[in-house]
């Protein structure tokens, strides 16, 4: 803002830049949305980075005739979230359908189990990895979901095993990617793993280590 505002602003006019803490939570970012609406008059809202809270908070821009940019959020169903509504980040539908068709052509991946954290983001991506795999032909030998808070995918890794799944296919945030990959390594478990970018971050490489190696991701 003091870069735009030492060169007199736009049309003349000065921006002002307020900031509230949406937490990584729905809940938080609703009640920053309002404050920045009612009380503080914006006209425009940067944020946020998350499917869940951008979506939570769309339907008050909205309503409000407020912009609301994220620059980050990905899930599908931000499309339709209204006319006020912008992002600059792929759709879930095309970076899942993507990695899928990676898998499926060009890896020649024919079975699959799917790993997934229980959050828009995540779900977003496993929903069209799925419908776009089964449509190319592909089989999805099983499914497991967990919560955010989980810290221990053991039980869910050994399920995936005794699948028989070859490959596996993680739609998570990056801590829990890392340590998934950990604990499979741990329990000697070695497929071919698929999944999204959160593989690709200092906090993911921090907890997974060499188990990252060989991992295949979209980006």
């Amino acid at each position: 803002t003091d870069e735009v505002n030492s060169n007199g602003g736009i049309n003349g006019k000065s921006l002002q830049l307020i900031l509230e803490d949406a937490k990584s939570s729905s809940k938080d970012a609703v009640a920053a949305a309002q404050k920045l609406i009612t009380v503080n008059r914006v006209s425009i809202i940067v944020g946020d980075v998350l499917s869940s809270t951008t979506l939570a908070v769309a339907p008050i821009a909205e309503r409000n005739k407020v912009v609301l940019f994220a620059p980050g959020a990905s899930n599908p169903k931000l499309r339709d979230a209204g006319d006020y509504v912008f992002r600059n980040w792929a759709s879930d539908d095309y970076d899942g359908t993507a990695i899928a068709a990676y898998a499926y052509k060009k890896v020649g991946i024919k079975s699959i189990a799917i790993l997934a954290q229980q959050t828009d983001y995540c779900l977003g991506l496993a929903e069209a990895f799925e419908r776009e795999f089964v449509k190319l032909g592909g089989k999805v030998l099983t499914k497991e979901f967990f919560k955010t808070e989980a810290v221990d995918f053991r039980t869910q890794l050994t399920k995936i095993r005794r699948s028989s799944a070859s490959a596996v296919y993680v739609s998570a945030e990056a801590r829990q990617t890392g340590t998934i990959l950990r604990q499979a390594s741990e329990l000697r478990f070695s497929p071919l793993w698929f999944t999204n970018l959160t593989v690709d971050t200092p906090e993911c490489a921090k907890i997974a280590g060499q188990s990252r190696e060989g991992v295949i991701f979209s980006t």
